[in-house]
């Protein structure tokens, strides 16, 4: 039982603002995931976790069931509920979704040229270039703040819905990405040329590039996983796509 309480960070509150306790409980648990204090595989014990947490096991289930529906746990007839493992027909799956609604969200926001939002990247995006890898968190917040905001200018409060929906499952994947210093080097550059086509309102080169640089955020995870990168005929397509894209009109 100590083990098991040793694990469970205290950095940040069970509960936010907001939050219904199996939410809470559920968004504790991810943590836990992203840390790799729990591993693929591995099973969560519901008795040590609800005394862990300080919690009956009704609100546990609760957040378990929450968490096979957004594909971070599986929950069998006999061994419980275990870490899902991770798997690339699955990272594929997540990140083809993410590629066209992202991209799509981000052409529409492009278009309005916003100037309130063209100030708020370039802050973002001046972040970056002053920090280093060394701190995947901090990495992870800039990344996602640069992307949210962009894609919420699109204007379209269900697109958002949808596309937080795939970026809550993508989570437990991108762990593997910001390790190095080339990935983060990689990702700035990205960001900064999305960032100038943002400013000149060149709508479809921004969803091209927002999908190219979706995909080989994917191909480098699944590297990782397994140690493949070659692209299945989906990923030929949406190549061909971006393709396509940067040879329309803006």
């Amino acid at each position: 039982m100590d083990s098991i309480r040793s694990t469970i960070s205290t950095t940040y509150p069970i509960r936010a603002l907001g939050d219904t306790l199996s939410e809470a409980i559920a968004r504790k648990i991810m943590q836990e995931i992203l840390s790799g204090n729990l591993k693929p595989g591995q099973r969560i014990r519901q008795d040590e976790y609800s005394i862990a947490l300080g919690t009956s096991k009704t609100p546990l289930r609760e957040a378990l069931k929450r968490l096979e529906a957004s594909g971070w746990i599986e929950i069998g007839s006999y061994r419980g509920a275990t870490v899902k493992r991770l798997d690339p027909q699955e990272l594929e799956k997540i990140y083809v979704a993410r590629a066209l609604l992202e991209g799509f969200a981000a052409g529409v926001a492009a278009q309005k040229r916003d100037p309130s939002l063209i100030s708020a990247l370039e802050e973002l995006v001046d972040d970056m270039t002053k920090f280093g890898p060394g701190d995947a968190e901090r990495a992870e917040q800039l990344n996602d703040q640069f992307h949210m905001t962009l894609y919420a200018a699109c204007g379209s409060e269900g697109l958002v819905s949808s596309l937080r929906d795939n970026w809550v499952r993508a989570l437990r994947f991108r762990i593997f990405y910001w390790t190095d210093s080339e990935s983060w080097a990689s990702s700035t550059s990205d960001h900064q040329r999305i960032l100038r086509a943002v400013k000149r309102g060149q709508a479809t080169l921004v969803e091209a590039l927002v999908l190219e640089h979706l995909l080989a955020g994917m191909s480098k995870i699944r590297d990782r996983i397994d140690g493949t990168s070659s692209a299945s005929p989906i990923i030929q397509a949406l190549l061909e796509r971006s393709l396509a894209l940067r040879e329309l009109p803006w």
